[in-house]
């Protein structure tokens, strides 16, 4: 027999007590890697949404800004649609600081025999767009053709590429990529194509605004501000000039967010110290009882010539492949759990989350499993200063 294969032969011999150490490996690697994973991937969703929002303020009508129903649609995917007068587009413009303005026009389809799914809808002016087509450029090069549409990265295509709203059909020109938003549960296409499906609406008499014509309505508006001015300055200029609308910084509506984000960054630290301090507390007794149990095994391996350093070592290698194999263990249940479900925990969470890259799990893998190691290094010091102390002929003599 080799001694190489001494720490498995061991381990294998005592399954019940391995299996009860790898259960607190797998754990504790578990924690840490499903923690880490999270909090990346919500931080990749703040970022993805600042990035996808594009404006320095938008603006939306004043009663939509009280209920704050252009968030839901952001953060939840909420289904939904709010006008006012197109005529407000160059009021808002004519504001002082103000370089850019584009509008949208938002329309929401129904889960009804008129459309093949309920969706949120938004139309931007591809003249005047600043926010949408840089976003959409990373995966659609093309020209969005009358009644073409792009839909998010949630939204089942067929294998058609056809979808049908109020009784339109639409030619689905490309999927986007995630964004790990509500966004993700959209449909993007020109403002005259939601023009158009917005008079389908209106001629199949279903549920909108009353006396509302598509062709003199909008439903944001998308501002981008000069360098020279503070963006605070012109929502203010907006909110005293523009009484009508209600002016947002697009960046306060991230903060929230980040205080949210803060929040959970900060239980789940505390968790996974609590939860790796008290995985380190029960191996180090486990191990100690072993120790305890193996006086007379490592008591005759001392007298068949094993020194002290080779019993260290033997322990350290034991300690070494379960935590090596827990924190594999714990790594593939962790990927398990979130990569299939991250919808859900979007959901649950009510915040961006973006899954990371395989790039990114995969360096959270190697930080969990460096983690691991570390902690099978601090339980083995302990079993380690106690074979130093074994007196081989009182242990024999004692017949332990």
């Amino acid at each position: 027999m080799k001694i190489q294969s001494l720490p498995f032969l061991n381990l294998i011999g005592k399954k019940g007590r391995s299996t009860a150490l790898l259960v607190f490996a797998a754990l504790l690697a578990f924690t840490v890697f499903t923690g880490a994973l999270v909090l990346t991937s919500l931080k990749n969703g703040l970022e993805s949404l600042e990035l996808r929002l594009g404006a320095d303020i938008i603006v939306v009508p004043k009663e939509t800004a009280e209920r704050k129903t252009f968030e839901s649609i952001l953060f939840n995917g909420n289904c939904t649609y709010f006008y006012m007068d197109k005529g407000l587009v160059q009021k808002v413009a004519a504001v002082e600081g103000v370089e850019k303005v584009s509008p949208q026009l938002f329309l929401a389809s129904m889960s009804a025999g008129c459309c093949s799914v309920k969706l949120q809808m938004i139309g931007f002016d591809p003249e005047t767009d600043f926010t949408v087509q840089p976003w959409i450029s990373k995966t659609f090069h093309g020209t969005l053709e009358p009644l073409d549409i792009l839909v998010g990265s949630k939204i089942i295509v067929p294998e058609n590429n056809k979808l049908t709203f109020y009784g339109t059909e639409c030619h689905v020109a490309g999927q986007l990529a995630p964004t790990g938003t509500g966004l993700d549960s959209g449909v993007y296409s020109t403002i005259n194509t939601i023009k158009t499906l917005t008079g389908s609406m209106i001629t199949m008499g279903k549920n909108i605004e009353k006396n509302t014509n598509p062709d003199d309505v909008v439903s944001s508006i998308q501002v981008k501000v000069y360098d020279e001015y503070a963006i605070e300055d012109v929502v203010q200029f907006i909110n005293q000039n523009v009484p009508e609308v209600t002016a947002v910084q697009t960046k306060s509506m991230t903060v929230n967010v980040g205080y949210n984000m803060s929040k959970i960054a900060g239980l789940l630290g505390t968790l996974i110290f609590v939860v790796w301090l008290l995985c380190l507390f029960v191996i180090v007794i486990v191990f100690t009882m072993i120790m305890n149990e193996r006086k007379k095994e490592f008591a005759i391996m001392r007298v068949m010539g094993s020194t002290r350093t080779g019993l260290a070592g033997l322990v350290f290698s034991e300690s070494m492949i379960i935590n090596l194999t827990g924190s594999l263990l714990g790594i593939a249940l962790g990927v398990m759990v979130i990569i299939p479900f991250q919808s859900s925990l979007e959901e649950k969470l009510a915040l961006p989350f973006l899954i990371a890259g395989p790039g990114k799990i995969a360096l959270l893998a190697l930080i969990t499993i460096v983690v691991s190691l570390i902690t099978g290094c601090l339980t083995s010091i302990a079993s380690v200063l106690k074979i130093s102390k074994i007196d081989t002929g009182v242990i024999l003599r004692e017949g332990n």
